[in-house]
């Protein structure tokens, strides 16, 4: 399942769809159990267990949307390591005080950990954000119950047990709803609220199918239809599926319910699904509307809070889209204007924060979609000039991360964006190495798959 975070699912854009014509390349973007003869601090276990699962859920979204770096990767596997031997030293542990304590304070700090790790991986994209949020709260809601059977579960959950505990949990809530009489409907829908996010690891971890997950959202909105995010989320799953018309109503129906009032970023974000359900049935013309909306909303968060950066990258994505619609709809000076302003705002994150990749990264997504707008309008001395400035930048993120398959793959975008506009056949020749190195190494995207090929044909086709 592609990921989703308020509005988790992302779009893949495949080479061949940008090697038409031009090179119309784009930047983008075992637990080991240990004998349960001794409970540590229940409240520091309970802590531990949501850091793990958080850390899981942010490191699934992040690595397939290509947020998480090589040395973020390491740092949870390593944790994942540590985790597993404190697991079983605490077995071996039992009745020596000394130890426990030893194992307590080590797993403490992996919770630290996990928690920076996560907070640093949110900072990257606002959907994640969002997507963390509420998924720390569900997990949070299921270890701090009052039934230690929930808690239980949660815990074999967190242990690999997945379906089988998922699977525990509704019969746990069913049996609770038989119990009830209607009056208590949105109590239950706020106990399968959070089983209903864990289903969405569970199948991005290939353990429940996509209609699975979709009955568990159905469930909560016939239980509780003011439970907005459920909408919200539902919307997600239905597009996934290729059903946009009831994507397109659930998500309205999130839309009024936060413009009655609610957090801002989070109808930003439901704007957003609202503009790509639009875009996905060819409907420009509503999508522009949605998008526009958004862009409102985005200016007004970015002025009232000018040293933001979460603020700024939002307003940036919202000029994004609107241009993206405007290129479709064959309006250039539009898209090249919403793309200057994005590329301005890019530009002064870049400079106050000039070392995460990520801000460099925007760069060269605006770059690009500036070099593509002249290609198109047949300035190719603008196009040129844009072009050379993304390559720079790509190859000092190259050169700064060398085990880093996106970094490399942003530099192969940018040298397929420049050959074809100078007439320099070296550089798709150069851009051609390193696709296959990658391909030879085994760390060639699924989406970018038949890239060799591709700029093979793009050699070949060069005078």
């Amino acid at each position: 399942m592609a990921h989703r975070t308020w509005t988790r699912i992302t779009s893949r854009t495949l080479l061949v769809g940008f090697l038409c014509g031009v090179v119309g390349l784009s930047a983008t973007t075992e637990a080991v159990a240990g004998p349960a003869t001794t409970v540590i601090d229940p409240t520091a276990e309970q802590r531990f267990v949501i850091e793990q699962l958080t850390a899981d859920k942010a490191m699934t979204v992040a690595n397939e949307r290509r947020i998480a770096d090589a040395k973020q990767n390491q740092l949870y596997e390593q944790l994942q390591a540590k985790d597993r031997e404190l697991r079983v030293a605490q077995g071996r542990a039992a009745g020596n005080a000394a130890e426990l304590t030893r194992v307590r304070e080590a797993r403490d700090e992996i919770a630290k950990q996990r928690q920076e790790l996560v907070a640093a991986l949110a900072q990257r994209d606002r959907t994640l954000e969002a997507e963390l949020r509420a998924y720390r709260e569900a997990v949070t809601a299921i270890a701090t119950s009052p039934d230690p059977k929930t808690q239980e579960l949660l815990r074999r959950y967190a242990s690999g047990e997945q379906r089988e505990a998922l699977a525990e949990s509704d019969v746990l809530a069913d049996a609770d709803l038989a119990a009830r009489d209607k009056a208590n409907a949105i109590a239950n829908a706020a106990e399968r609220r959070p089983w209903a996010m864990l289903a969405i690891q569970a199948h991005d971890n290939g353990k429940v199918t996509l209609e699975e997950v979709v009955q568990k959202f159905e469930k909560l909105t016939q239980l509780d239809p003011g439970m907005t995010e459920a909408w919200v989320f539902l919307a997600q799953l239905y597009r996934e599926q290729g059903r946009l018309g009831e994507s397109q109503k659930v998500a309205q129906l999130a839309y009024t319910s936060l413009s009655a009032g609610g957090n801002e970023r989070d109808l930003l974000a439901v704007l957003d699904e609202l503009g790509d359900i639009a875009v996905q049935a060819g409907d420009l013309r509503n999508a522009k509307a949605r998008y526009e909306e958004g862009l409102g909303i985005a200016r007004k968060l970015a002025k009232d809070n000018p040293t933001s950066a979460e603020a700024q990258r939002d307003l940036s994505i919202s000029l994004d889209k609107l241009g993206n619609i405007a290129v479709q709809a064959g309006d250039l000076k539009d898209a090249k204007a919403r793309y200057e302003e994005g590329l301005s705002i890019r530009r002064k994150l870049a400079k106050d924060n000039p070392t995460p990749a990520e801000a460099q990264r925007a760069l060269i997504i605006s770059l690009n979609k500036l070099g593509d707008i002249a290609v198109q309008a047949g300035d190719l001395n603008d196009a040129k000039a844009r072009y050379e400035e993304d390559l720079g930048i790509a190859r000092k993120l190259a050169k700064d991360n060398p085990t880093s398959a996106v970094a490399q793959r942003d530099l192969i975008v940018s040298l397929a964006k420049l050959g074809p506009a100078t007439g320099d056949r070296k550089l798709l020749n150069e851009a051609l190495d390193i696709a296959r190195a990658l391909e030879s190494n085994g760390r060639l995207a699924f989406s970018d798959r038949g890239m060799v090929d591709v700029l093979v044909q793009a050699i070949k086709a060069m005078p």
